[in-house]
């Protein structure tokens, strides 16, 4: 039907946006080879500014190699393309979704929340079959990270990712 291509040609729309957004970053980059994530986060947050959904963002100071921009970007843009699809219902107000990036020695940590209903009792990222959580896992796969989805209050997905993958230009 026409609702259902729509939303293949909306979910596709926005994968390609991602990457744009690293390519218009890239561009523009004058010294270096690297991106900073939280200029790829706030870019990716600007293409769901119609939503009516509140965003808070913390990132700390990480710098992509661009080989892992455009993957960093990619995941993002699926875990909150997922979050405005799914989490909040029609007429429900105060749409939240908060963006956190850490990074430790060992570890860059990326935790998306949002407010919404939350994750069903069974829920089981790996045996979902959409495009979407294909990308997930795949990128997870290149990166090396885990993912832990939590959804009894809103849902929180928590990403871990091996720091040698951005040691290139961190430097640790």
């Amino acid at each position: 039907t026409y609702g259902e291509i729509s939303k293949y040609v909306d979910a596709l729309v926005t994968r390609i946006k991602s990457i744009a957004i690293v390519h218009d970053l890239i561009s523009k980059e004058k010294v270096g080879s690297y991106i900073v994530m939280g200029d790829i986060i706030e870019k990716i947050l600007k293409i769901y500014d119609h939503q009516n959904i509140n965003f808070s963002v913390s990132a700390d100071n990480i710098n992509l190699p661009y080989n892992i921009a455009t993957s960093i970007a990619l995941l993002i843009n699926e875990i909150i393309s997922n979050c405005t699809k799914h989490a909040f219902t029609e007429g429900m107000g105060n749409r939240e979704i908060s963006v956190n990036c850490k990074k430790s020695s060992q570890y860059i940590y990326l935790q998306i929340s949002d407010n919404g209903r939350g994750l069903p009792a069974n829920f089981d990222y790996t045996k979902v079959e959409s495009v979407g959580m294909t990308i997930i896992r795949a990128t997870l796969c290149e990166l090396k990270g885990t993912v832990h989805f939590n959804g009894t209050a809103g849902t929180t997905v928590s990403i871990k990712v091996p720091e040698e993958k951005f040691s290139v230009v961190n430097g640790i």
